[in-house]
């Protein structure tokens, strides 16, 4: 029942609210405008003020755009007031209700032979004409109450505020009749996209944690106070890591750009520390230098066809990307072959020349080089003793060509000597 219910009163307060934020708005769009007029006729001069006025420009449209949603919805908001206001005035009341609830228990209870039968019917029939008012009544609110709340727009949040080089303010000029937001692939594009990134198989990243060279290189850098080369262009990135209409969306490739298209991204510590400590094998190379090249593409694809005022940005971040990760990629290959492949037929000899003259018990705890002597040096055997001098003995003398060394034997006593 819209009787039993909170009533409009939350709609009406709701509505106020909207209005008093669209008004807001309005004050801070105005009071910025007379700001960018006297930067651009006053104040500044030459390119810093055409600067301002670029960066601010975006977040001045918005400004009007979230005043026009704001008066759009305490609009809506009051519609909806005014639908139950309506609505609660045709509804039947409760009184009425038990009214002619009461008027049928005394009909029926004093309907003697029948005398009450056509007050009963009429009674009945006003009871049915009151429900399907009500069920009027509710279907035309709650048609009218779904239509205000489903044509409420979304607000999307403020654009950041970029520090605009002069150097990037034609991109930006470009970019201003592009949307605040860059367009929705759509759904044939997300799976071409998809069966594209199936021709390369899932690869695990290379766990740093089980290089002790990472934390090494780390802490190195910490030490010398080598902390990445200064950015001039860190505002710029930051903005686009923000979200930005000059980038795919999230959930298409490229997103990250904002990222990794910085070159001297791959300039800070951590980077150079990962890229010189963790190796490569030459499948999980080719896997992520693949996958890097084959996202980039569908990046530059997505953006000339849905978003072609963006090109001036995608592609040189996406060249900046493509050569980043395949020159970092490149030396932990070259990691993994000399620690993994090249330097093991070298080292080997050299550990079994080292370990020649070691003790047996010094070369059982060199590893590899212990290995290597076992394998290449062939057993010793000592000469065998002398016998004593005997005239009718000789003693059996060891193979020199015995397998393993065998102890000396024991000298025989002297013949006793026969009577004759």
């Amino acid at each position: 029942m819209l009787s039993a219910g909170p009533g409009a009163g939350s709609l009406l307060a709701s509505a106020a609210a909207w209005s008093t934020l669209a008004a807001d708005y309005n004050s801070i769009a105005e009071e910025l405008t007379a700001v960018l007029g006297a930067v651009q006729s006053e104040i500044w001069m030459g390119p810093s003020a055409e600067a301002y006025v670029a960066a601010n420009g975006p977040y001045l449209a918005w400004l009007r755009r979230a005043e026009a949603q704001a008066t759009s919805t305490a609009a809506a908001l009051q519609t909806a007031a005014g639908a139950y206001a309506s609505a609660l005035a045709a509804m039947p009341t409760m009184a009425e209700l038990a009214a002619n609830h009461a008027a049928h228990a005394v009909l029926v209870g004093t309907n003697f032979f029948g005398v009450n039968t056509i007050p009963i019917a009429l009674n009945e029939a006003n009871y049915a004409r009151m429900w399907a008012q009500a069920a009027a009544v509710m279907t035309t609110y709650e048609a009218t109450a779904d239509a205000s709340v489903t044509s409420v727009p979304q607000l999307e949040a403020a654009p950041p505020m970029l520090k605009v080089e002069p150097a990037m303010l034609k991109t930006l000029d470009s970019a201003d009749s592009a949307p605040e937001t860059a367009p929705e692939a759509p759904q044939w594009f997300t799976d071409f996209a998809k069966w594209l990134e199936g021709f390369v198989p899932q690869a695990p990243y290379p766990d740093s944690s089980q290089y002790p060279l990472y934390v090494e290189l780390q802490e190195f850098f910490n030490k010398i106070g080598y902390t990445g080369i200064p950015d001039p262009l860190a505002d710029f990135f930051a903005g686009l890591q923000n979200g930005s209409n000059l980038l795919p969306p999230i959930g298409v490739p490229g997103s990250w750009l904002g990222w990794t298209g910085n070159p001297l991204s791959y300039l800070n510590p951590a980077t150079l520390a990962y890229i010189f400590s963790v190796p490569l094998d030459p499948v999980s190379y080719i896997v992520f230098t693949s996958k890097v090249i084959i996202d980039d593409l569908i990046a530059v694809l997505y953006t000339a066809l849905f978003n072609p005022q963006a090109l001036g940005v995608v592609i040189p971040l996406v060249m900046v990307e493509i050569i980043g990760s395949t020159i970092g990629n490149t030396i932990q290959l070259l990691n993994y072959t000399i620690t993994q492949t090249a330097l093991l037929p070298v080292l080997l000899p050299a550990l079994a020349a080292t370990t020649a003259l070691a003790p047996v018990g010094v070369v059982g705890g060199l590893g590899v080089g212990a290995l290597a002597h076992h394998a290449t040096t062939e057993a010793v055997v000592p000469p065998p003793s002398p016998a004593p001098p005997s005239a009718g003995l000789t003693m059996a003398q060891p193979s020199p060509s015995a397998p393993a060394p065998a102890p000396a034997p024991t000298p025989a006593p002297p013949p006793t000597p026969t009577p004759t």
